[in-house]
């Protein structure tokens, strides 16, 4: 369960963690739970207590038994029910739910107002009856003294629909061209509403005519829509909400406001609620804000993840549940607020048990242990003493002495420490040290390479060859690795005048080899060391004696590719012994031989190559390839461990 403290004021969300995604059956919803910690770890206060997509309205029937939310898509109603903690029913609509009323006590009837301008009335069976309303509405509120259903919209009237006898009454006919909301006072009854142009007018539900009106103090060319409207249960105090994120609170008997709270978010504001602790809550889009209705102090503020469209408030309790755009319906507790709802009272023990378990004190400087861990220590003996501060189930003492006890009780622990604490130690000054340029430069490679083999003999202690590893990265000679103009060329004649000794294939092969060596100590620096330095502490020679041994055998371990090379000159030299001497001897000379004749004349003999047919030849490639591969590929009975089987005879004769 997570929590969060705004003002000192503690806010758990008793409904978060992952969502099983809606499409899955439930076999493997059951699979999934299984598999995933964050989804057995999560809370969930009310089970399917979500929507496809997003729920648009949540309510609560009178008697707190059910409660109703809406959302979509698919356009959908779920009920639940409070004494199981689960859903009771759910119901698919044709169109998406804009309000809708509790008409019972329970969930038997219920009216909804339609996206579509319909007006359906539902009972515990389904469907009863549906009709339509001349404009889009907007709210909807019942006054159930007349058994009339007002309705408001994109139209200057109020609609009346008197649910007794089944008709439209005449409507109410306003000041305002639009009005977004109506209410109707618990107290005495008078019907509210608010229009686009920031008016609100109040209508006796007696005579239905206008009573009184009202204009909100606004600023000079400034017009804002009363969005949200909500009289305290008194009927002395009546909230008034904007869609510029102001809320104004009034007396009735008066047309001065003595309380304007500001969201500062510029949002409409959803929802006004009026608590029994003399605090009222205000709900934008981002944030539902808690105040005292006296004075407008604030009192804690509880935001959402995703965008919230309507706040239901469990019978004047710290139960605070949204509906949002997103697809799991949000639940808060604040205890502060007030307690937890009877049909889920466990909320006031498990919000005590994280609050206690939240707080954890640690201390650096002294180690908690128990009864058990100062037998083990052989320290049972001090309790009681200064050296020992009782805590809880255990007591804290100071880490020297904890140290102490516990290399004397366990002497190779410490030795272990020791161990890992050189070999970190040699660690920390390897890596200060310059390693080897891996990333050979464009230009000049090969010399490159050349300086890389003279530094490594030098690392060897053969000769001294520091400058040649501060060539490459001395910024004075930075225009020989980039620019192409002082590139080397080893296979020019001037190169090779001077450097006779110097063979370019030579000189590549050797500086690779040296290259792919000084990868191997690199890497072998990273795990496990080297014997670099001869002037390291006897400490360090424990770590390092492993090393050595292993780098040995690496250095004596047989050259393959050199065998495979004497094996190639071998079987060629075989092959050259078995041809005649004349004929090894016009191949040593070329192919063509030139003789002096008399006379000033010269003849020339030559060899004839006999044709070869290329296709033939990679035919038999391709052919003792494919048969190697059928060799290799070949697998042997000999590991099934077949029984053999004897011969089978039959009245005497031998049939098998």
């Amino acid at each position: 369960m997570k929590f969060t403290n705004v003002n000192n004021v503690k806010v758990y969300n008793v409904n978060t963690g992952k969502s099983v995604p809606e499409w899955l059956t439930d076999r493997k919803k059951r699979a999934l739970v299984k598999k995933d910690v964050d989804l057995q770890q999560r809370v969930q206060l009310i089970q399917d207590f979500d929507m496809p997509t997003a729920a648009t309205r949540i309510k609560m029937s009178r008697d707190q038994q059910y409660l109703m939310a809406s959302g979509v898509y698919k356009p959908k109603l779920k009920c639940f029910e409070t004494a199981e903690l689960g859903m009771k029913f759910e119901r698919s609509l044709d169109c998406e739910i804009v309000q809708f009323q509790i008409l019972s006590d329970d969930f038997r009837k219920v009216v909804f107002l339609e996206a579509d301008r319909y007006v359906e009335f539902h009972a515990h069976f389904g469907r009863y009856f549906k009709t339509r309303i001349p404009a889009h509405g907007r709210d909807m509120s019942y006054h159930s003294g007349s058994c009339d259903l007002y309705l408001c919209g994109s139209s200057p009237d109020l609609w009346r629909l008197n649910l007794e006898s089944g008709r439209f009454m005449a409507p109410l006919r306003g000041k305002g061209k639009e009005y977004n909301v109506v209410k109707i006072s618990p107290a005495h009854q008078l019907i509210t509403s608010g229009s686009t142009t920031g008016g609100v007018e109040v209508w006796d539900p007696r005579t239905k005519e206008l009573a009184s009106g009202l204009r909100l103090p606004m600023e000079d060319n400034q017009t804002e829509e009363v969005t949200a409207l909500r009289y305290s249960d008194d009927g002395i105090k009546m909230a008034v909400g904007t869609s510029g994120g102001m809320v104004y609170m009034y007396d009735i008997r008066s047309d001065k406001p003595f309380v304007v709270k500001d969201h500062q978010y510029g949002y409409p504001i959803l929802d006004l609620k009026f608590h029994s602790s003399k605090r009222v809550l205000s709900t934008d889009k981002r944030v539902i804000k808690i105040w005292d209705e006296t004075d407008g102090e604030n009192y804690t503020a509880i935001e959402s993840q995703h965008d919230i469209n309507d706040t239901c408030v469990a019978n004047d309790s710290g139960l605070i549940m949204t509906a949002n755009e997103g697809s799991d319906m949000q639940a808060f507790f604040i205890p502060d607020l007030g307690p937890a709802p009877k049909w889920c009272n466990f909320l006031d023990t498990i919000s005590e048990e994280l609050a206690q378990t939240d707080n954890t004190t640690i201390y650096d400087d002294y180690k908690f242990v128990s009864k058990m861990d100062l037998e083990t220590l052989g320290l049972s003996d001090l309790i009681g003493s200064r050296l020992l501060q009782p805590y809880m189930h255990g007591f804290y003492m100071d880490m020297r002495l904890y140290q102490k006890a516990k290399a004397a009780v366990d002497p190779f622990s410490y030795k272990d420490y020791r161990k890992e604490a050189i070999k970190k130690k040699i660690s920390d000054k390897r890596a200060n040290r310059i390693g080897v340029v891996k990333k050979l430069p464009k230009v000049n490679t090969d010399y490159a390479k050349f300086l890389i083999q003279e530094e490594a003999k030098g690392e060897s202690g053969k000769k001294d060859t520091e400058m040649a590893g501060n060539a490459l990265k001395d910024d004075r000679f930075s225009s020989l690795w980039s620019n192409p103009e002082y590139s080397v060329d080893a296979t020019s004649e001037e190169f090779k005048a001077r450097h006779p000794k110097l063979a370019k294939s030579q000189f590549n092969a050797e500086s690779i080899k040296l290259i792919q060596q000084n990868d191997e100590e690199e890497s072998e620096r990273d795990g496990k060391g080297s014997d670099e330095s001869s002037s390291e502490s006897e400490e360090e020679e424990e770590v390092k004696a492993p090393v050595k041994k292993e780098k040995k055998k690496k250095t004596t371990a047989p050259q393959v590719n050199m065998y495979e090379v004497n094996a190639i000159n071998h079987e060629k030299r075989r092959k050259e012994r078995k041809v005649m001497l004349g004929s090894r001897v016009d191949e040593e000379m070329g192919e063509v031989r030139t003789h002096a004749a008399h006379v000033g004349g010269r003849s020339h003999t030559f060899k004839m190559h006999e044709k070869v047919d290329h296709a033939a030849v990679e035919k038999e490639k391709a052919r003792k390839e494919h048969v190697k591969e059928r060799v290799d590929a070949r697998r042997s009975v000999k590991t099934l461990n077949l029984k053999r089987r004897g011969p089978v005879y039959w009245r005497g004769q031998k049939v098998e």
